[in-house]
């Protein structure tokens, strides 16, 4: 069983809202490593460029860490500045 690092730990209580995998969807994941802690807005990017890269234009829509596939904690479960930045990319499109 992994242990929780000092950054991970520190962060937990801030409002930076974090986000993990969970080990059963690891398959449909194959860029994330399930059950290590970051930040949500930088797995979302990352799970983006993923799919973009591989031709998904899908990825554009919708919300990218399901819920049932990833757990959270800290910060806003609304999206909060991120969910601006995503407007706006909507409104270019």
């Amino acid at each position: 069983m992994r242990q929780t690092t000092s950054v991970e730990a520190g962060v937990s209580g801030s409002r930076v809202r974090q986000a993990r995998l969970k080990t059963e969807y690891s398959l449909l994941y194959p860029s994330i490593e399930a059950g290590i802690w970051a930040p949500a807005a930088s797995l979302a990017d990352r799970l983006l460029a993923d799919w973009l890269l591989h031709g998904r234009d899908a990825a554009l829509m919708g919300r990218h860490l399901i819920d049932a596939h990833f757990e959270f904690r800290g910060g806003s479960s609304q999206g909060g500045e991120r969910a601006g930045i995503r407007n706006r990319m909507e409104a270019i499109i």
